[in-house]
C-alpha cells in the first residue's frame, strides 16, 4: 500500500512528493524531489540516511538543494524500523545479528517500488551518508540484483568500514556529536534551511532496532557487500571524508577505496579538509561536494 501523504511546494524550492508505504507492518516514508525544467543526464539519485536521522523537513531541504544543484530526481527512504511513528517489524533484527543490511535493503526496496515505480526503469545512482553508507549499500546491491543498473555510489563517511568494538564506536560517535554544531552553524545565514532537531523516541523497540543497526555496523559487511556490487554491475564510487573524522579515518577510508578497485570500478576519495563526521549537515559543504556525486 502507498499513500501520498504530503506534497508541498515550499518557497522558491522544488516540490516534494512524500509517500508513506507500508512495508512487513512497518510504515516508510519516500520523499521524491523532482528538478523544475530539463533534467541532467544523470539518474535519479536515490538516498539513504545516517543513524537516528528522520526523513523531517531539514533532511527533505537537504536533498531538495542537491536535487536543485544538479538537476536530476533524488529519492529518500526511511530507515526501516527506526521510529517509533513507523510500527515495527522485528524480522530483520535477525539478520542485523548477523551483521547483515540484507532485510533493511529488501524494505527498502518494496518501499519504492510502491512509491516511485517510475524511476527503476532506468539505471539510477545511490548515496549514503554514515549508517546510510551500509544501508545503501545493501540496496544497491538489491537493485542490481533485480536488474536495475546502478551508475554510481557515493558514501559520505562511511562508518564501520572495518570491524570494530561497539563501545568504541559510541565513543567515536560521541566525540563526533559534540563538534556537530561547527557544520551546523555554516548554515546560520541560509534562511530556507530548517533548524536540525534531535529525534525523540520513547518506543523501546525502537531502541532495540537502533541497538541492533549499530551492531550491524560494528561488524562492517559493507565492503563484502561492495565487493558483489561490483563484480556485477562496475558502478563507480566516490568516497567522501573529513580530514579529521574519527570515524570515517583516511586509513580506513583508503584501504576501501582500493578494495574496490581492485575489482575494477573507478574509484575517487574526496576529503574534505579538517571536516568531521557531521559534515553533511553543512549546506555549503553539500553544495562543494556536489560536483563529485554520480
Amino acid at each position: 500500500m502507498s499513500t501520498l501523504i504530503q506534497q508541498y511546494p515550499g518557497p522558491d524550492t522544488l516540490p516534494v512528493r512524500m509517500t508513506e508505504t507500508v512495508i512487513d507492518h512497518t510504515r516508510l516514508h519516500v520523499a521524491v524531489i523532482e528538478p523544475d525544467g530539463p533534467r541532467s543526464g544523470a539518474p535519479p539519485l536515490i538516498a539513504t540516511l545516517g543513524i537516528m536521522a528522520e526523513l523531517n523537513d531539514f533532511e527533505v531541504a537537504r536533498y531538495r538543494y542537491l536535487a536543485s544543484l544538479q538537476r536530476r530526481p533524488v529519492l529518500v527512504l526511511d530507515t526501516p524500523g527506526w521510529l517509533a511513528s513507523q510500527g515495527q517489524s522485528t524480522r530483520s533484527w535477525s539478520s542485523l545479528r548477523r551483521g547483515s543490511f540484507a532485510k533493511v535493503a529488501d524494505d527498502m526496496y518494496a518501499a519504492l517500488k510502491q512509491a516511485a515505480p517510475e524511476f527503476l526503469d532506468e539505471p539510477v545512482s545511490v548515496i549514503g551518508y554514515s549508517m546510510g553508507c551500509s544501508s545503501g549499500s545493501a540496496l544497491a546491491w538489491r537493485l542490481a540484483k533485480a536488474a536495475i543498473p546502478v551508475r554510481a555510489v557515493t558514501l559520505v563517511e562511511p562508518v564501520a568500514i572495518e570491524k570494530t568494538d561497539v563501545i568504541r564506536l559510541g565513543v567515536r560517535n560521541g566525540r563526533e556529536n559534540l563538534r556537530l554544531g561547527r557544520h551546523l552553524a555554516d548554515n546560520a545565514d541560509l534562511v530556507d534551511v530548517p533548524r536540525s532537531e534531535p529525534t525523540v523516541v520513547s518506543d523501546p523497540a525502537a531502541w532495540t532496532t537502533l541497538a541492533h543497526l549499530v551492531w550491524a555496523l560494528s561488524r562492517a559487511e559493507m565492503p563484502h557487500v561492495l565487493g558483489k556490487l561490483t563484480a556485477l554491475n562496475h558502478p563507480a564510487y566516490t568516497l567522501i571524508h573529513g580530514g579529521s573524522s574519527r570515524l570515517a579515518p583516511a586509513g580506513a577510508v583508503t584501504r576501501l577505496a582500493e578494495h574496490l578497485r581492485k575489482g575494477g570500478s573507478p574509484v575517487q576519495v574526496v576529503t574534505v579538509p579538517k571536516g568531521r563526521h557531521g559534515l553533511w549537515q553543512s549546506f555549503p559543504v553539500v553544495e562543494t561536494l556536489s560536483p563529485f556525486i554520480g
